[in-house]
């Protein structure tokens, strides 16, 4: 996530949804600090994937208003995103700064097929479970309404940007949270890794239903097939 209050916008960072490379692009601007989970503390409780929620609990908490904000969020087609997190939960090492925490859990971990992974999953709640400090992995198996909505249902984002178009849209999306020269912007590449497969790969019919049917409301949104 970036905050700026001078530029008034609040960029959320859904996980697997290419939020790296838009935190590095917003950096210059960001004005408050944001640390990862595992070290939030009550000066510094803004974390990395932190939910609109409670983004918008803190800000009252601190006097700031919320709905002058320009709050904006990526989404993905969930088919994709799904086999990403299972790959980076399982496959991909911590970070050197994790690493003594979860070591004990990378050790031991368990790893499940791809369907197992999947059929433990849930779209809100614990999501995709492990330890506690790993939000991306709680947050990352959310449907984005449960990500983004408050208990009423109500969206607390301002716009909603498909990863798949985020060359064409992010420059006139920059412009409306009043980034400067925003047309001029490149988007770095930050955090891809070279898949070994395709993601359809990762599916038969019976995961690939269960993604269609849990995540109904983003897949007919966004107009996302399986084979987008």
């Amino acid at each position: 996530m970036q905050i700026s209050h001078t530029h008034k916008f609040i960029f959320f960072s859904f996980p697997k949804t290419g939020s790296e490379s838009i935190r590095e692009l917003l950096a210059p601007y960001g004005e408050v600090e944001i640390v990862p989970y595992w070290e939030k503390t009550e000066e510094k409780p803004f974390y990395s994937h932190i939910s609109p929620a409670e983004t918008k609990t803190l800000f009252e908490q601190r006097g700031w208003h919320y709905d002058e904000y320009f709050k904006f969020v990526f989404v993905r087609n969930p088919w994709a995103r799904l086999v990403s997190l299972y790959n980076m939960q399982h496959f991909t090492r911590p970070p050197k700064g994790m690493r003594g925490k979860l070591a004990a859990w990378w050790k031991n971990r368990n790893t499940p097929t791809f369907a197992e992974w999947l059929t433990n999953t849930q779209t809100d709640g614990p999501g995709a479970g492990g330890p506690d400090n790993q939000r991306w992995l709680v947050y990352g198996t959310y449907t984005l309404a449960n990500y983004v909505c408050d208990a009423t249902g109500h969206e607390l984002v301002d716009e909603v940007i498909k990863l798949e178009e985020i060359n064409e849209r992010v420059p006139a999306v920059l412009q409306q949270a009043g980034i400067p020269d925003a047309d001029s912007l490149a988007v770095p590449n930050k955090n891809r890794r070279p898949a070994k497969k395709r993601y359809q790969d990762y599916y038969d019919e019976t995961s690939k239903t269960l993604v269609q049917q849990r995540y109904a409301s983003d897949i007919e949104r966004f107009g996302y097939t399986f084979d987008d």
